[in-house]
């Protein structure tokens, strides 16, 4: 099992801390990451859905607790601004409305006492929520 270490905005890039966590740091603003795990875990469900071509989309709609919700749904098609970030063809599309709030974040996937989520790590947002679900700015 490997531990996360979440970085802080201007922390130097490393990819293993001294105690052997694995370090995701902010990215730039105009993009969105995918860690190793998110991405494996995305191909395990296009692979058992037989729908190697879809899309995740990463967004934020108003609603949850602090005003704004993040969600994620699978998608066959882009919409004429997305954006698309893809790591070991794994593919995620965000709106450019979502990514100016969203920037800099990592998707990633994690597990914790026999249930994984997909989070977002490093999420710019002032005021998240600890449900991790929702934010205000």
């Amino acid at each position: 099992m490997k531990l996360l270490k979440i970085g802080r905005a201007g922390e130097k890039p490393s990819i293993k801390t001294d105690s052997g966590a694995l370090a995701i740091l902010p990215g730039p603003k105009d993009t969105l990451g995918i860690s190793e795990q998110a991405a494996q875990h995305l191909n395990f469900l296009l692979q058992k859905n037989n729908n190697l071509e879809q899309y995740l989309r990463v967004g934020i709609r108003g609603g949850g607790c602090s005003g704004l919700t993040l969600y994620y749904e699978f998608c066959d098609t882009l919409r004429p601004n997305d954006k698309v970030f893809e790591r070991d063809a794994a593919r995620i599309c965000i709106d450019p409305k979502s990514l100016s709030f969203l920037g800099g974040a990592t998707l990633h996937y994690k597990e914790a006492l026999g249930v994984g989520e997909l989070v977002l790590i490093n999420n710019p947002s002032e005021k998240q929520c600890s449900c991790g679900k929702s934010f205000a700015l």
